[in-house]
């Protein structure tokens, strides 16, 4: 809940600051928000935010994700989303 509250608090910072700098982006699915922020950092590399709904626990998604990671159609296809190389280390049964 905390990671939650950091990011509405420097969400709402950066749009008080920012207001006309957000760069909305099309997204592939409509229920994501894809915006580019100018970054504090480095003025050059802006900050990628998207933003959707899940219905599910913070757990499941992660899960969801680390199981993907080393899958077949992941490697298949990584080439296509711009991924030219990947190394995934399986140091266990419970861990990449």
């Amino acid at each position: 809940m905390k990671a939650i509250e950091d990011g509405k608090a420097f969400l709402e910072e950066y749009r008080k600051q920012n207001r006309n700098n957000v760069h909305y982006l099309k997204s592939p699915d409509p229920l994501v928000e894809m915006k580019l922020v100018p970054s504090s950092i480095s003025k050059m590399a802006p900050i990628g935010v998207v933003t959707t709904v899940v219905d599910t626990s913070v757990e499941e998604c992660a899960t969801n994700e680390l199981v993907g990671l080393n899958s077949r159609e992941r490697r298949r296809t990584q080439n296509a989303r711009g991924i030219t190389d990947s190394t995934i280390i399986n140091i266990n049964g419970h861990s990449l």
